[in-house]
């Protein structure tokens, strides 16, 4: 929206950014009223899309039960996959 703006004068700059501003909030505002129309559905399709990708991500750890009585975890994060110096795994106490 605000590409070639640069050389207008700044009334048209400014126009250009409101304009954003109002479809960006347009746009939020007919996403929620989806949501808020459909009692079924707890958070909105970007809050869906974050979640999945979280998921996903976390699905690739490991957790072992180390003490069922003080709730303690350990989780064992897959490797960042670093060049030249071998897998590694990091535990991390929960």
């Amino acid at each position: 929206m605000l590409k070639g703006t640069r050389s207008l004068p700044l009334v048209a700059i400014v126009e250009g950014i409101l304009r954003g501003t109002m479809l960006y909030l347009r746009e939020r505002c007919e996403a929620a009223a989806l949501v808020i129309q459909n009692p079924q559905m707890t958070y909105s399709w970007k809050i869906f899309a974050y979640i999945e990708e979280k998921s996903a991500k976390g699905s690739l750890h490991r957790v072992f039960h180390v003490s069922n009585q003080d709730l303690v975890y350990e989780v064992m994060v897959r490797d960042k996959g670093g060049l030249g110096t071998g897998p590694s795994e990091i535990t991390m106490e929960c």
